[in-house]
């Protein structure tokens, strides 16, 4: 309210009251009179000096605000460049260290604990492909020696060759039906055992 346009309208306790009235027609005859008093120590006097300091104290929170979220935009700032390193290390497999990093607020402390479960899940992954890949070479080198040794000891000639003739298997058959003796046959070339080499 303003007390300049509100008459005191009685003393209580030593202090002097303010008081108005307001009537409001419902209509039908009928009116509602609002009465409001209250104090006057209850209204501020909004002088010059008053508003001067209303201002100052305005300004005051608007400089706080701006350093506060400038300190806080910083701090979070500094984690996701932490997260963006962490990130790039994962991305080039460097798995051997947990994922760490500054964590000014629950937001970014579930960043670091997503990031570090995916680092644990990479790591068990390679770990099992490293396996798995050192299992299936055992099984590719068992499955060429078998082929190797069915090769080898066949009666009937076998040889393996490229496309463009490159002679890369003979077996023993191979080698005593064209009478090799001690040379090694993948050091010839296919056309070389063609009695017409445009054969």
């Amino acid at each position: 309210g303003r007390p300049s346009t509100m008459e005191p309208a009685f003393d209580m306790q030593g202090k002097p009251w303010l008081g108005s009235a307001a009537v409001l027609p419902l209509g039908l005859g009928q009116d509602v009179v609002v009465i409001g008093v209250a104090p006057l120590e209850d209204y501020l006097d909004f002088g010059p000096s008053r508003v001067a300091m209303t201002l100052l104290m305005l300004l005051f929170s608007l400089v706080a605000a701006s350093v506060g979220v400038s300190l806080l935009a910083h701090r979070v700032a500094h984690s996701l460049q932490w997260l963006v390193r962490e990130s790039r290390r994962l991305g080039a497999m460097d798995l051997d260290h947990p994922v760490t990093a500054p964590v000014p607020s629950r937001e970014i402390g579930a960043l670091v604990d997503a990031q570090e479960h995916m680092r644990a899940m990479l790591l068990e992954s390679t770990r099992d492909l490293e396996a798995k890949v050192a299992a299936r070479t055992a099984e590719i080198s068992a499955h060429e020696r078998e082929l190797d040794q069915m090769l080898g000891s066949s009666p009937v000639a076998v040889m393996i060759t490229t496309r463009p003739g490159k002679l890369l298997f003979a077996n023993r058959r191979f080698i005593e039906l064209f009478k090799m003796g001690n040379v090694d046959p993948t050091s010839l070339a296919v056309p070389e055992l063609y009695a017409d080499p445009e054969d």
